[in-house]
Order: structure tokens, then C-alpha cells, then sequence
């Protein structure tokens, strides 16, 4: 489904490099990751064991106890003790893990190993620990700030943000069976041994209500016309998108050879790919290069032959099409592509050292909006993990349907049943709704029901995924997505700004000798995972 395949016009590893420093800095000044500390909740994301060990049950008991007493963060009307802090702590290292695994290493961060002497990817001149750490207070700074806010507009939490909660709850049961554990050994071992099961509902109350009145912010934020095209002309580069074929043509050179034979094979290699790059148009573009491919194929798999041979060729030129790109200035191709002179079958070459060759492009796109769909809708999800079973599930969807249909029939009485009994924390509060939603942005069924070419304003119906039953209602088609893209930057600017001053107003007061703690613990924790393997 979608639009193939949206990327920068960078290496993998410069990708994946500066997609982590953008959301590191992200985090440094926003809350968009208060449903991540709900969804960390519910899901089980460390597989085996955890960094922080375990201490004797005896002795866990009465240092939480104590801590439980000890505040670290507060404000007039909300408090966050160390027992709660440890749990946002280890959530933040957990979803770090959770979200880049496969890179830890490029990063220099080993997650079995002690934080407090492992420098910080980001800053040198900081630990891991201190990182994460850094990360938990500012979150909880902004957690309580927001919960302030929402108690001064008198939001309270719903008997759906409850049921909610109770749900996630249910799920670490479920892990903890899974692992063949109690509760308190999943919890020792996942969140800290602190860390009880009180805890952690605590804080995702708070999490939930702060959560609420961010999404009841957001929507109420609305932009002209004029604004939105304002923004969008002193930021094009943000939001504009093209399309090209790009493909590598590599040196035959190896390690073996000489500096001679490298400097020939190189030249061939860049000979090959402006050899290519001579085609007078994008049809004829696709034609070299598609003939360069099959000998490509032929090398890698010498039995092709005939029609096989030519259907790789295409496959491979289908892998080297790139469509929906984004802007990114620290590229030549990038710089090229985007220039404003840039026209439908221009080619350019340019040596990809890092891969020891030439990469030939052809814009087939300019820079341009992208226009297509979004769509506006609400759902009701029922949370497979609150039945018995699969039908049982099913079955409370279709009765909470026919209910609807039995009542008003209203998108606003949709919206009122959603705040109720929706088990989705990202839009339950606002009535299920999501606004200009892209294709492809949500899950295979859900994508697939709102985007259906014969969807009309006003349609229901039952949706299943992984998450359990989702009751629809299709409200209407959205904003073209680039103007989507740019209402949604306008509100993340406002929403931080707005936070910035609540945190401001609200001025959390940090403890610095009950935050210490939590260090104490985890060095006695791990001291006494040392033991136990030594033992």
C-alpha cells in the first residue's frame, strides 16, 4: 500500500544517524513522548533480564517504602517520588533500546553494561545515565506541568482513561506469566526494584492526564489560509517532495588491486554511469539503465536468461525508483535535486565514495507539494486485551454499534460513546478522532477501510487488528498533505511553546537528594545481579 518508498537522499547510516539526533533533540524539548512512557507500559520490550538486577525481596520492601516517601519532582497539586522516577527512568532507557537495537553499537551504548561508564553519543561530555536521566526529569517537569494545566481547566480522567490503564496493567500480568515470573519479579527485573505495581498505575494516571490535555490543546489550534501558506513559503524546504531513479554503479576494483588498476577500474565505473546519465529523457533514462541492469542480474545469477532475465532488470530498477523524497541539504544529491532549476529527465552523477563507485540520478518529479488524500475519521477501539476472547471482543464492538445506531446516529454522539469506551489513549479523550490521516500511516486494515475508494462521510463499520476491534466512522476527506504537514509543524511549534511557558508558570521543584537515589538503587542493584552470577 501507499506511496512507495519516502526517504532522504542520504546513506543508510547517515540516516539513521541523523534521524536519531533529530529525535534526541526532539525530546530534549518536547512531550510528544507521553504515550510513549502508556505504550512502554504495555508492551513487554526487554527480552531477556535487565541491567539493574535484583535486590532480596526483604530489603526491596523497606528501601520502597522509604523512597515511596520521598519526592523528587513536584508541583502545587502533583508529585512524582523516587519509586515513580525510577520507573520513567528505566521507560526511558527501555525505549531508547526498544527503538534503536540494531545501532547501539554505533552509538557506543551497551545496555548490559553500567550507564554511569558509557559516554553519551549526543554530548561527550555526559554518561548514558546522566542522558536518560536528564531525559526522565524533563519529561516529568513537563508530565506534572501539564497535569497542573489540566487541573486548572477541571480535566479529570475518564472511566475509559481508567479502563484504559487498567489494560496496560493487565498486559504486565500477562508478560509476567509469560517469563514464568510474579509480578514483582517481572517489575524488579523490567522497571527497578523499587518499583511496584501502584507505581507505576500512579504514574500512568498522571502520563494519561497530561496526555489529555495536550490532545485537547492541539485541537484547538486552528490556522487561516494565509498563515498556512506563510509557513509553508519560509519553510518549502520542510515540506516539498520529489521523485527520482538513482542507481550505484560500482568499481569492479577489490583490495587486491593496484593503485593502477583501481584508477582504471574507478574510471570505468564512472564512465558507465555518464554513459547512462546521457539519456535525453526519463524513458530513455530507464532504458540504459535497464540494459546495465540485466548485466548486473547476469553477474549475480548467471542462468537468467530471456523474459527472467528481463523481469529482474525491472525489479531492479523498481528498487532504484524513489518516490515522495524529502529534502535534505547536507547532500549533493540533495542540493541538486531541489534546485529550483531542477527539470522532469534532468540527470546528474555523482561519486559515492563511501560505496566506491558513481551513482547516476534522474529526477522524474521536481520538487513539488504532495497533493494526495488524507483523511478524517473516529474510532472506538475495544482492546483485545480487556476480553476473554477474540469474539467476545467482537461481539461488545457490534452491541456498542448497534447502540449508536439505535440512538442519535450522530458524529457527535460517535464522539461521545469514543471518550467513554475507547481504549485508545491517543484519541479517546478527543473523541476518537483523527485528523488528516496519510496513507499508509496506519495499520494494513484500518489504512484500508478509510481509504477505500468508495468511502463516503458518515460510514461505520467494524475494523479487526492486532489491537482488537476498532468501531469507525468516517467523518470526511483531510488537507492535501502537504498542507496537513505544515498545519501539524504549526502546531508542534505552538504546543512547545505552550509547554515551555507551563513549565515556566508551574515551575516544578526538583530534589536533588531524593533524585540520588535512584543512583543508590541502581548500583546496589546491580551489585547484587554481580553476586548472584558470581555465586
Amino acid at each position: 500500500m501507499g506511496k512507495g518508498k519516502r526517504t532522504r537522499i542520504f546513506t543508510e547510516e547517515q540516516r539513521t544517524i541523523a534521524v536519531q539526533k533529530q529525535l534526541a533533540e526532539k525530546r530534549k524539548k518536547r512531550c510528544n513522548t507521553l504515550v510513549t512512557v502508556l505504550v512502554v507500559a504495555i508492551v513487554a520490550v526487554i527480552g531477556g533480564g535487565s541491567v539493574f538486577g535484583t535486590l532480596q525481596y526483604n530489603k526491596m520492601v523497606e528501601n520502597g517504602h522509604f523512597a515511596r516517601k520521598k519526592n523528587v519532582i513536584s508541583t502545587k497539586n502533583y508529585s512524582a517520588n523516587v519509586c515513580m522516577m525510577q520507573y520513567f527512568f528505566n521507560s526511558a532507557v527501555q525505549n531508547y533500546v526498544t527503538n534503536y537495537g540494531s545501532y547501539l553499537s554505533q552509538l557506543g551504548l551497551d545496555n548490559t553494561k553500567d550507564l554511569k561508564t558509557q559516554t553519551c553519543y549526543y554530548d561527550q561530555d555526559k554518561t548514558w545515565y546522566e542522558y536518560f536521566m536528564e531525559s526522565a526529569k524533563t519529561q516529568m517537569e513537563q508530565v506534572l506541568s501539564l497535569c497542573e494545566a489540566a487541573k486548572e481547566k477541571g480535566m479529570t480522567l475518564s472511566e475509559a482513561d481508567k479502563k484504559s490503564i487498567d489494560s496496560a496493567m493487565d498486559t504486565i500480568k500477562t508478560s509476567a506469566e509469560e517469563k514464568d515470573q510474579t509480578v514483582r519479579e517481572y517489575l524488579d527485573s523490567t522497571y527497578g526494584t523499587w518499583v511496584s505495581e501502584q507505581d507505576m498505575r500512579d504514574c500512568m494516571e498522571l502520563t494519561q492526564l497530561a496526555t489529555k490535555y495536550q490532545s485537547e490543546y492541539e485541537s484547538s489550534l486552528s490556522y487561516s489560509d494565509e498563515k498556512i501558506n506563510s509557513y509553508f513559503s519560509e519553510n518549502k524546504d520542510q515540506f516539498l517532495t520529489a521523485d527520482y531513479i538513482s542507481y550505484t554503479v560500482t568499481s569492479e576494483a577489490t583490495d587486491k588491486s593496484s593503485d593502477a588498476q583501481k584508477k582504471v577500474l574507478n574510471a570505468a565505473a564512472k564512465k558507465k554511469a555518464e554513459s547512462i546519465a546521457k539519456a535525453k529523457n526519463v524513458t530513455e533514462f530507464k532504458k540504459l539503465l535497464t540494459e546495465y541492469l540485466k548485466d548486473v542480474a547476469k553477474k549475480s545469477d548467471s542462468s537468467l536468461k530471456g523474459d527472467d532475465l528481463t523481469s529482474k532488470a525491472e525489479e531492479l530498477l523498481s528498487n532504484a525508483t524513489t518516490t515522495g523524497a524529502s529534502y535534505n541539504v547536507t547532500t549533493d544529491a540533495g542540493e541538486w535535486i531541489f534546485s529550483d532549476s531542477r527539470k522532469i529527465g534532468d540527470t546528474k552523477v555523482l561519486e559515492d565514495s563511501q560505496n566506491g563507485g558513481y551513482t547516476v540520478y534522474c529526477v522524474t518529479t521536481p520538487a513539488k507539494k504532495d497533493t494526495s488524500k488524507t483523511c478524517n475519521v473516529r474510532h472506538i477501539l475495544l482492546s483485545k486485551d480487556s476480553y476473554q476472547s477474540d469474539a467476545e471482543c467482537e461481539q461488545a464492538a457490534k452491541k456498542l454499534l448497534k447502540e449508536w445506531k439505535n440512538g442519535k446516529a450522530t458524529e457527535e454522539s460517535f464522539s461521545d460513546l469514543a471518550k467513554e469506551h475507547s481504549e485508545d489513549p491517543g484519541s479517546a479523550s478527543n473523541g476518537g478522532l483523527y485528523e488528516n490521516v496519510p496513507e499508509g500511516q496506519m495499520v494494513t486494515a484500518f489504512n484500508d477501510w478509510i481509504f477505500d475508494a468508495k468511502r463516503a462521510a458518515g460510514d461505520t463499520g467494524l475494523v479487526k487488528t492486532d489491537y482488537g476491534w476498532h468501531i469507525m466512522y468516517y467523518v470526511s476527506g483531510g488537507l492535501p498533505a502537504w498542507k496537513s504537514a505544515v498545519v501539524t509543524a504549526m502546531k508542534n511549534a505552538d504546543y512547545d511553546k505552550k509547554l515551555s511557558d507551563l513549565t515556566e508558570k508551574y515551575a516544578p521543584k526538583t530534589t536533588q537528594k531524593n533524585l540520588d537515589l535512584i543512583t543508590q538503587v541502581i548500583e546496589e542493584s546491580t551489585d547484587s545481579s554481580s553476586e548472584k552470577s558470581a555465586s
